[in-house]
């Protein structure tokens, strides 16, 4: 008993993973237990949302004005627009309703001194970003 206990105790469990390809719907683990049979375990995955955007543009860029972003909407929905500056500080964000379609912002971008920023473009189930340059 005492024997079956400290056993249990120093198991060790050892995993293998196998990566789902494009025909695989699962992910399949490996593990042994403490008495050193192997397990096997399957986890469904989950299927990537469909894209949000499409043909996402930031012009002119480098740029020391204005910038605009052009995308495609693929889906409706609240759309939040973001800027950060490169040490992840979020400078300004606008949450819109969009419709499926061309959309297009001007952004007036003159204050803010020269470096490197990164503009986003989230809506549930996806996020897109694009790096943004300023003279």
């Amino acid at each position: 008993m005492l024997a079956f206990f400290l056993r249990s105790l120093l198991a060790i469990t050892i995993y293998l993973t196998i990566t789902p390809t494009l025909a695989s719907q699962s992910v399949i683990t490996f593990h042994y237990d403490q008495h050193g049979n192997m397990i096997r375990q399957d986890v469904p995955c989950q299927q990537s949302p469909p894209p949000q955007f499409a043909r996402v543009e930031l012009f002119p860029n480098p740029t020391a004005g204005v910038t605009y972003l052009s995308y495609d909407q693929l889906r409706p929905g609240k759309v939040t627009l973001g800027l950060v500056d490169a040490t992840g500080r979020e400078l300004w964000r606008a949450v819109t309703e969009v419709a499926p379609g061309s959309q297009r912002h001007r952004l007036a971008i003159d204050h803010l001194p020269p470096g490197i920023y990164f503009l986003y473009l989230r809506q549930i189930g996806g996020i897109e970003q694009r790096k943004l340059v300023i003279l």
